[in-house]
């Protein structure tokens, strides 16, 4: 199994590739529609505890950050990535789009069916029939592929497989950690 590792994209693309395709929005735009978001969320949110002092202040400046940074990256991700379907929040099972992963177990009587049913953060369908898995992730979770060949962790690889759907083929299976900036001052 072939793993990479990829790092931040190009923001200064922002707006430029291919935007009849993948839209308009710059870095500018993006920041101003979040930092109105966040302000006017944080204004109703427990009658504006945001609001209230300049630590809750800070709090909400870091928020804005935060989510700026994130949606920044992510709508390059989605303008590098030579896209044709693009889903989010995408539920798999019966009675879904993407059906769910069916596995047959022997029991006393026979076989039966488990379903295996969920939600994929988000879902790529790329040229070629292949398909990219994305999972979000404020945490420091990190793939290894030692535990997923022990069986632990399948998360991702049975999004692949629902959203494979024996009809597709691999293209990869992603974390995208959601995490606000820090600096190392350490020197390490």
């Amino acid at each position: 199994m072939k793993i990479l590792v990829l790092n931040g994209p190009n923001l200064n693309m922002l707006g430029i590739r291919q935007p009849e395709i993948y839209g308009k929005a710059t870095y500018e735009d993006l920041k101003a529609m979040i930092e109105s978001f966040v302000d006017e969320e944080a204004a109703q949110y427990r009658e504006g505890l945001f609001g209230l002092g300049h630590e809750e202040e800070y709090r909400t400046r870091r928020i804005k950050n935060a989510a700026v940074e994130v949606a920044a990256n992510l709508v390059e991700q989605v303008r590098a990535g030579a896209i044709l379907e693009g889903r989010f929040e995408e539920p798999f099972g019966r009675g879904q789009r993407i059906p769910p992963v069916v596995i047959d177990i022997k029991d006393g009587d026979g076989t039966a069916k488990a379903y295996i049913e969920g939600k994929i953060d988000r879902v790529d369908f790329l040229p070629g029939d292949r398909v990219k898995i994305i999972d979000y992730k404020t945490g420091d979770e990190k793939f290894s592929v030692n535990e997923a060949e022990k069986g632990y962790r399948l998360q991702l690889m049975l999004y692949l497989e629902a959203a494979l759907g024996g009809e597709k083929k691999p293209a990869g299976v992603f974390y995208f950690h959601i995490t606000e900036p820090m600096m190392n001052m350490t020197g390490e």
